[in-house]
């Protein structure tokens, strides 16, 4: 990196116990490259309303969107901040988690960053003035898709996003809504998430996976 850039990190929680652990990791292994870790509370609809509040309320040019059931040492995120500053032309990046959609393509590919359609919201690092430019995140989303939606947004405002191979996050897969109290909400909100989705990038998503598990099975061909 060209200068030691340092990150917020903005966790949207209901689950204040996964939160203080998310926190607690943060704070054990990262010191250094943290400046604030701002914790955020969904209320209402939506929680990508108090998403947008955290990271216009951060100072620091490169804002970590962190789920409260994923857990990020310092080793990975120092990969992903060297990763996101290395080209001028790359928006966000991402990376390798065990419950991912790129589980299955760890071990067959050798970039140890590449340039990808889309990465999951659990984990993900981003140039603060790229979300300026997009808008950050859409709101009219309730908890699914629109990670989806600010991948194809930044893409279409000239910026690539980035898996990093060699950078692992421990993600607990849903822990956040497997509480039975959430389920019936958790169900219809994902549903409602992808339609919306696919109305606003009709085909993008399918057409997005097919060219990326056509470059996966072409990298493990080699």
């Amino acid at each position: 990196m060209g200068k030691d850039h340092r990150c917020d990190v903005v966790i949207p929680t209901i689950n204040w116990r996964l939160a203080e652990r998310a926190v607690a990791c943060l704070r054990e292994d990262c010191a250094g490259l943290i400046g604030s870790i701002i914790v955020i509370v969904r209320d209402g609809y939506s929680i990508y309303h108090q998403m947008n509040q955290g990271w216009r309320g951060a100072t620091a040019d490169t804002v970590v969107f962190l789920n409260d059931d994923a857990y990020l040492t310092g080793k990975a995120l120092r990969r992903l901040l060297d990763v996101l500053w290395a080209k001028q032309s790359i928006g966000m990046v991402g990376p390798s988690m065990p419950t991912g959609m790129f589980f299955q393509a760890i071990r067959t590919k050798k970039a140890e960053a590449w340039a990808v359609p889309l990465l999951s919201g659990a984990c993900m690092a981003v140039k603060r003035s790229a979300l300026k430019k997009v808008g950050g995140w859409s709101e009219d989303y309730a908890m699914f898709a629109s990670d989806l939606d600010l991948c194809f947004r930044l893409a279409d405002g000239g910026y690539e996003v980035v898996w990093v191979r060699d950078a692992w996050v421990n993600h607990i897969r849903s822990a956040t809504v497997q509480n039975p109290i959430f389920k019936e909400a958790h169900d219809a909100a994902n549903l409602h998430d992808h339609e919306l989705l696919q109305m606003r990038f009709p085909d993008r998503l399918r057409n997005s996976m097919t060219h990326l598990e056509a470059a996966l099975q072409a990298e493990a061909e080699l």
